[in-house]
């Protein structure tokens, strides 16, 4: 306990008695001096000051300065007679050491800086509340002066106090986004623009008859690649060679599903070069399979007069098969490519009976799933396979009341679609009516078979109606969605149909070059 030397000595404050004089106390400790003299000086603890006899608790919302000289507020605080207290909105101040009783408003082109208000710096105007300053929209701040974004880059114009901040550097949009004045969005569905160096305010739409190439709209143009003359196979005049052309992932190759020929087809899209894969496994030149679907490296491909799924393989080109049914006649089991949901592909059924087939990927394993008695025409019940979400949609072929075949997996559930309301029993085209397709978002599209129209069925909605085209029956076949706009390519017809999938118009591309139309039909049997 210090003892107090009143009688003998009196010290001045923030003094101590030493032994024979006075001594001053050493920074950050204190001491009443006077009567209370003491041999000794106190420090005082974080959050408390010294109020010149005894260390005293900081007031609410004030921190300590830690030495027990003061105690301050927060930056953009006052205080307020006992307690500390937030500036009004547009009003600033240091606050800590340089605490006050009163808030400081900036003038119109002024800005708080953090310590004080500082005009704002080159040719850049303050937003009038202290917080900013600007450039122009579409400018940046260069470090000393505003500059002008260059052409295809945006700027909202704000930068933030003393020029740092988001605006020292204009942005760019992603491809498919456009700048709308404060920031990036995405173009609609169907539009698009080229981003990067290129961002515009505007995204573009093309005409039916051109695509978009990630740059611009373009004319479609079509020609047709020749086989090599050396070819035994490829060259014959026997119909429907392919039933389906799929690109493989990782490479720009395109693989051709074998149908009626014994071979596998390979076209190389950029010396468009085409070849064939013969594997002596592979036999049978009529019949072999009707559509692919990529999983992986892999391509599975539909048997038609087959028991089994043959299995490609784009990365080693090795060829493959799934035992799936057990027929003793195997004729047109399933059409069209298999549909891809999780690692799982499933194939509707045409003449291989009441079954959906379902292959596991992941083992390259099948199995068969029971479905109720479907109505059929010669023995004829889908024409695809095509997946929406959870849902496995089978495109109707058989007869006007087969339906829309729709298997949930998630619960596991069958259900048909009536579809008599558009299509009705009628001897011309209330059979075969529909063949392959293809999927733009929730909707699947139909090529019609017997039927002049694309049907078209919106998973969602549960909504089905038929696009009327001025082309004859079977005219078109599979299709191929690119874009917003499904390409449908020639069956006996000698144009390619494009549907705009948000308005439903259409139009078509002759395809020209090409003499015998079997030659087209050959090759092009359906898109991937």
């Amino acid at each position: 306990m210090s003892t107090i030397y009143s009688h003998l000595m009196t010290c001045a404050a923030d003094q101590k008695w030493g032994g024979q004089a006075c001594e001053d106390c050493a920074g950050g400790s204190f001491s009443a001096g006077g009567t209370a003299t003491t041999t000794s000086c106190i420090t005082c603890n974080a959050d408390k000051y010294w109020n010149g006899q005894a260390c005293e608790a900081c007031p609410a919302g004030a921190v300590g300065a830690g030495d027990g000289t003061l105690c301050t507020c927060a930056a953009n605080q006052k205080w307020g007679g006992s307690a500390c207290e937030d500036c009004a909105g547009g009003s600033f101040s240091a606050g800590g050491a340089a605490t006050m009783t009163s808030c400081t408003t900036c003038n119109a082109d002024e800005y708080w800086n953090g310590q004080e208000c500082t005009a704002c710096p080159g040719d850049s105007t303050g937003t009038g509340d202290g917080t900013l300053c600007t450039c122009a929209a579409d400018q940046k701040w260069g470090g000393q002066a505003c500059e002008d974004c260059p052409t295809g880059q945006f700027s909202t114009g704000q930068f933030s106090a003393g020029g740092t901040a988001t605006s020292t550097s204009c942005t760019t949009c992603n491809a498919n986004e456009i700048w709308n004045g404060q920031a990036c969005e995405a173009c609609p569905d169907g539009s698009y623009s080229a981003g990067g160096d290129a961002t515009t305010t505007l995204c573009t739409t093309c005409a039916l008859n051109e695509y978009w190439n990630w740059t611009a709209c373009q004319a479609m143009t079509f020609h047709h690649v020749s086989p090599s003359s050396s070819s035994a196979t490829v060259t014959t005049t026997s119909k429907y060679q392919f039933s389906h052309a799929v690109k493989a992932p990782h490479k720009n190759v395109v693989y051709f599903v074998p149908k009626n020929i014994d071979v596998i087809g390979k076209l190389d899209v950029e010396s468009e070069t085409f070849s064939e894969l013969q594997f002596t496994s592979l036999t049978g030149s009529t019949q072999n399979y009707e559509g692919g679907t990529v999983v992986g490296s892999k391509i599975y491909m539909t048997p038609m007069h087959k028991n089994h799924i043959g299995v490609f393989d784009t990365e080693t080109e090795e060829y493959s098969t799934i035992a799936v049914y057990a027929s003793s006649d195997p004729k047109n089991m399933a059409n069209g490519p298999p549909a891809s949901i999780g690692t799982k592909l499933y194939i509707c059924p045409n003449m291989a009976g009441n079954v959906m087939a379902v292959i596991d990927t992941t083992t390259d394993t099948a199995s068969l799933i029971t479905l109720d008695t479907i109505p059929t025409y010669s023995s004829r019940r889908f024409a695809g396979s095509f997946a929406v979400g959870d849902k496995v949609i089978c495109v109707p072929y058989g007869r006007f009341d087969t339906g829309i075949g729709i298997y949930d997996t998630t619960t596991q559930t069958w259900t048909r679609r009536s579809i008599t309301d558009v299509v009705p029993d009628q001897a011309s085209n209330g059979h075969y009516m529909y063949q392959n397709g293809c999927v733009a978002g929730d909707v699947v599209y139909f090529a019609g078979d017997r039927r002049a129209g694309v049907g078209k069925y919106n998973v969602t909605a549960d909504d089905f109606y038929e696009i009327a085209v001025d082309q004859a029956a079977a005219s078109f076949t599979g299709c191929a969605v690119l874009n917003g706009k499904a390409y449908f390519p020639p069956s006996k017809g000698r144009s390619i149909l494009v549907v705009d999938v948000a308005t439903d118009a259409y139009e078509t591309i002759a395809v020209s070059g090409v003499e015998d139309i079997q030659a087209i039909n050959a090759n092009y049997r359906s898109f991937g």
